[in-house]
C-alpha cells in the first residue's frame, strides 16, 4: 500500500497544543492508524487533554510513548512537556523509521529533545531506563488462534491471547473474562520502568466494566484515576465483528457496552451534552445507568454497522500511580 499524507492540526487546534508542532503533516504506511476526520473522535483528543494537566501539575523530564504508532503522541509529548528525553516504540519494528520522520519533522529545533530514541519491542520491555511518564493504549480485546495480527492496523485493537494464559488459573478471574489481563502485564512491565513518582497514562476502552479495568490495575500494584470520560463513535468497525465473536463463544451471557449512536445522541442532548465529546460530573455507573435504553450488544453492533449505521462506545483517559516502588 501506497504511504500517505495526513493532517493533524484539527487535532492540534481543538487540544491547544503550544507551542503548536509544525508542518502538523504526518507520512502514514499501511501499519499506521489514520487519524479521525473529526478529532473529536480521536482516542488522542482526551489523551492530549490528560498531558497537557499532567503538565501543570508536574515536571516530566523522561518520557515513553509506547505503541507509538504514527508518533502523533511523541510529537505532543515534546511540546507539552518539553522533556530532555523521549523513547518512541512499538511492536512493528517496520514502521520505527518513517515514525521518526513523522517525529522529527513535526518538532522545530529549539523544542526538539536532546535526545530521542525509537525501539521495537512490546510493553516496556525496551526501555533501557526510568522514565517519568509512560504512554500507552494497550490493545483491548485478546483473540484466541487468530490468524491476521500482523496485516495494517489489527494490533491497535487486537492482541494474542496465549501469552497471557499463564497468567491465571482461575477460569473465573476477572481480567481473563474481560479481556483486561494484556492492561494488567503492561501495567507490571511499567512498574518496573518508573522513577519514583512516576505515572502511566493510558487511552482505554468503556466497553467493559469498569471493575475488571480496576481489578487490571489494582492487581498490578497501581491506584486509577479517570483524568478524562468521552462518548464517542466507534470509529474501527471492522473490528466489530472480532468483538461479537468474542462475546458470543466467551462471555456467553454478558454482553460488551455498546450503543445506538443516533439513540445516545438523542438522550446526552436532552441533558445538555453533545457527543462525541467530553463528559464531566458523571461516574462510569451512572452515565451507564443513564444511557441504558441506547444500549447494544457487541453482536448487535456488528449487525446495525453491517447496515450502515453508527456504534458508540465509552472511552477513559487513565492515570495510574504505582502503589509502591
Amino acid at each position: 500500500m501506497k504511504n500517505k499524507e495526513a493532517d493533524i492540526n484539527n487535532l492540534l487546534e481543538l487540544t491547544d497544543v503550544q507551542p503548536r508542532p509544525k508542518p502538523g503533516k504526518i507520512t502514514l504506511t499501511d501499519r499506521m492508524e489514520p487519524p479521525e476526520e473529526n478529532p473529536l473522535n480521536d482516542w488522542l483528543y482526551i489523551g492530549i487533554l490528560a498531558m497537557k494537566d499532567i503538565a501543570k501539575e508536574r515536571s516530566v523530564e523522561k518520557v515513553a510513548c509506547i505503541g507509538t504508532g504514527q508518533g502523533i503522541d511523541a510529537i505532543v509529548a515534546s511540546h507539552v512537556f518539553r522533556p530532555e528525553t523521549i523513547y518512541a516504540t512499538d511492536i512493528v519494528k517496520e514502521i520505527l523509521e518513517p515514525v521518526k520522520k513523522n517525529i522529527e519533522g513535526n518538532i522545530e529545533s529549539q523544542y526538539r529533545p536532546k535526545n530521542i530514541f525509537y525501539l521495537a519491542g512490546k510493553d516496556c520491555e525496551p526501555l533501557p531506563e526510568k522514565v517519568d511518564l509512560i504512554f500507552f493504549s494497550p490493545p483491548p480485546l485478546m483473540a484466541y488462534n487468530h490468524s491476521s495480527l500482523n496485516e495494517g492496523i489489527v494490533r491497535t485493537t487486537i492482541i494474542e491471547a496465549e501469552p497471557y494464559l499463564n497468567i491465571t488459573d482461575d477460569s473465573k478471574d476477572i481480567r481473563l473474562k474481560w479481556s483486561t489481563l494484556p492492561q494488567y502485564q503492561f501495567l507490571l512491565s511499567a512498574k518496573e520502568k518508573l522513577n519514583r513518582d512516576g505515572l502511566v497514562l493510558t487511552l482505554y476502552t468503556g466497553r467493559i466494566p469498569f471493575e475488571a479495568t480496576e481489578a487490571a490495575f489494582s492487581s498490578a500494584g497501581f491506584s486509577i484515576k479517570v483524568r478524562y470520560q468521552v462518548i464517542k463513535k466507534q470509529t474501527d468497525p471492522q473490528f466489530l465483528k472480532e468483538y461479537a465473536t468474542y462475546e458470543k463463544e466467551i462471555l456467553v451471557n454478558d454482553t460488551f457496552d455498546f450503543f445506538d449512536y443516533y439513540k445516545t445522541k438523542k438522550i446526552m442532548k436532552s441533558k445538555g451534552f453533545d457527543i462525541p465529546g467530553i463528559i464531566t460530573g458523571h461516574s462510569d455507573i451512572s452515565l451507564k445507568n443513564l444511557l441504558k435504553e441506547a444500549k447494544i450488544s457487541a453482536q448487535q453492533a456488528y449487525q446495525i454497522s453491517s447496515e450502515g449505521k453508527e456504534v458508540a462506545h465509552i472511552g477513559y483517559a487513565l492515570e495510574g500511580r504505582p502503589n509502591t516502588l
